[in-house]
């Protein structure tokens, strides 16, 4: 069984849901899987990573992941970017196998791009602040927007009132993102990692004029091998 922790990054989760779903159920690449979520709507308050109440938002994913282990849980996942700060410790105190999106992404770069490749990373700046790529990405050569451009292109997408929260601006939202990473690329960018599962939501392989990693894409390719071969 399949959890999924909630809570945090709507648009994610539920795209993440809705492609596992139609995934799992293809004809061709059917996998059985049954999966229960945690979502308690409001649960985070302030986001995934508020400063000094990172405690809170910890004990509030470890309520989650241990009441799925309880349901019956023997996977977890978290289709949030910023969560993933937690991860490691979250590890050490749950039995259930946590799959880790960015080591997942790690490991995929690793095996299908050159060491020495510059790649640009369009996340919230609470993600980079946190170093969170960093720790991940380390044999790489990270490039992030500079604050002018995460402040009035990357933040106004994610955060803004009319931004990725409201679905009839999705094309505003879009438009943002794609000239933040217009001016990854500019800056040197060989590719892309899309470092936010709410830009994900909205900013696909089309819209940018290199190779873009998603690691919501890698979570749920992962997801489905593993399903598939426990059959």
């Amino acid at each position: 069984m399949l959890g999924v922790l909630g809570g945090f990054a709507p648009e994610g989760i539920t795209d993440f849901l809705s492609n596992l779903i139609m995934k799992a159920a293809d004809s061709e690449n059917r996998a059985d899987v049954r999966i229960i979520a945690d979502y308690k709507i409001g649960g985070l308050g302030e986001g995934t990573l508020p400063v000094g109440k990172e405690q809170q938002t910890y004990e509030k994913l470890l309520e989650s992941a241990r009441t799925m282990e309880r349901a019956g849980a023997d996977y977890l996942v978290i289709p949030c970017i910023e969560a993933h700060y937690y991860i490691r410790r979250l590890k050490s105190e749950i039995g259930a196998e946590l799959i880790d999106a960015l080591d997942c992404t790690g490991r995929f770069l690793k095996g299908n791009k050159r060491r020495d490749s510059t790649v640009g990373v369009l996340a919230s700046s609470d993600a980079i602040n946190a170093g969170i790529f960093k720790e991940y990405l380390s044999d790489f050569r990270l490039i992030y927007p500079p604050k002018d451009i995460q402040d009035n292109l990357v933040m106004e997408a994610i955060n803004n009132k009319r931004g990725i929260k409201t679905e009839e601006t999705i094309a505003r939202s879009r438009k943002l993102l794609k000239d933040a990473a217009g001016y990854l690329i500019y800056m040197g960018a060989q590719l892309l990692v899309s470092g936010s599962s709410e830009i994900s939501v909205v900013l696909r392989q089309e819209h940018v004029g290199v190779c873009m990693v998603d690691p919501m894409k890698i979570l749920l390719d992962t997801v489905l091998d593993l399903i598939k071969s426990e059959k």
